[in-house]
């Protein structure tokens, strides 16, 4: 199984390029609207509606255990897996980490997440580990978190920034939701 981790622009860029050969869960914020080209560049697709939040906030939907389980229902059907959010940071890293670690195991799991990128949502793994009911999950993810520590995301935005722009001179365009 391939899994891979994106925000909506490298998932647009990534769907224009091969349309029909991947799966795709489209992580959407409360009150954003999606377009149509998802369901006419994936090969199957899933639209979730949460903010990235770990805790209740006034305004914002929290991730909820049937948010995560039909992620995880929807990825045993898949082989090439895109999970994109629209930073592809929290809630796509968390998700497709937790897919990654019950369908290709520990270690790959660990693998799927940069930490110069990543900063998995919290609660989504909570979720997850609960739904798998093993506790292994957050033993990695925990040991994830302990190895990278060090690792400041904003020491990297510039990295993230051009690899951005990049693909901006390069064609692509956030095509998954609404301007």
């Amino acid at each position: 199984m391939n899994i891979v981790i994106h925000n909506y622009l490298s998932g647009s860029f990534l769907l224009e390029r091969e349309p029909g050969v991947w799966d795709a869960i489209v992580i959407l914020d409360s009150g954003i609207s999606h377009t149509d080209f998802v369901a006419q560049h994936a090969r199957r697709h899933l639209y979730l509606r949460f903010d990235d939040v770990d805790s209740d906030i006034p305004g914002k939907r929290t991730p909820t255990a049937h948010d995560i389980q039909s992620a995880l229902d929807f990825a045993t059907q898949s082989q090439n897996l895109m999970v994109c959010c629209r930073a592809g940071q929290s809630r796509s890293a968390a998700t497709a980490f937790l897919v990654c670690h019950e369908r290709i195991g520990v270690a790959a799991a660990r693998q799927l997440l940069n930490p110069r990128r990543h900063i998995p949502n919290s609660l989504v793994i909570d979720l997850g580990a609960r739904l798998i009911d093993n506790l292994l999950v957050l033993q990695t993810f925990a040991e994830w978190q302990a190895e990278n520590k060090h690792i400041r995301l904003s020491n990297h935005l510039d990295d993230i920034e051009r690899d951005f722009d990049e693909l901006e001179r390069q064609g692509a365009r956030n095509r998954i939701v609404e301007a």
